[in-house]
C-alpha cells in the first residue's frame, strides 16, 4: 500500500483520518477556552450587584447558604440576597402578574412546576 491509500482508508463509522484528526483537536482545545470564557465572564460580573433568591429557610436555606451562596459570592462578588417564604408559586404568580418581579430566583416544588409553566413564570 502506498501512503495515499493508507491516508484514504476510512475508520469504522465512515470517518476519514482527517476528519478524525479535526474531532481530536477541537476535543483538546476544548478545555483551554472553557477555562478562557470563565475567566472572561467571572471578570465582567465581579461585584456587579445581587441575586435575591427564594427558599424555605431552617436547614434547607442553612446548607444552600453555606455551600452555594457564600462560595458564589466569594466567587464573584455577587451579594446573594435570600429571602424565605412557605410556598413559592403563589407569590410568583402575583409577582407576574402585577408586573413587579421581586426574586430572580425560585425554588420551585415539582409537582407545581406545570402549573408554573402554564401562567408563563418558570424557565424551561
Amino acid at each position: 500500500m502506498t501512503k495515499r491509500q493508507i491516508s484514504q482508508i476510512h475508520l469504522s463509522g465512515g470517518q476519514s483520518r482527517r476528519s478524525m484528526l479535526q474531532s481530536a483537536a477541537v476535543l483538546l482545545s476544548a478545555p483551554f477556552v472553557a477555562k478562557a470564557t470563565g475567566a472572561w465572564a467571572q471578570e465582567k460580573l465581579a461585584g456587579s450587584g445581587e441575586v435575591v433568591v427564594f427558599s424555605y429557610g431552617g436547614s434547607f436555606t442553612e446548607g444552600i447558604r453555606r455551600f452555594v451562596y457564600e462560595p458564589f459570592t466569594k466567587a464573584t462578588g455577587i451579594k446573594v440576597v435570600d429571602v424565605v417564604s412557605d410556598l413559592a408559586e403563589p407569590q410568583v404568580k402575583a409577582m407576574h402578574q402585577a408586573g413587579r418581579v421581586d426574586w430572580d430566583i425560585a425554588y420551585i416544588v415539582v409537582q407545581n412546576y406545570p402549573q408554573c409553566m402554564s401562567w408563563n413564570v418558570c424557565a424551561s
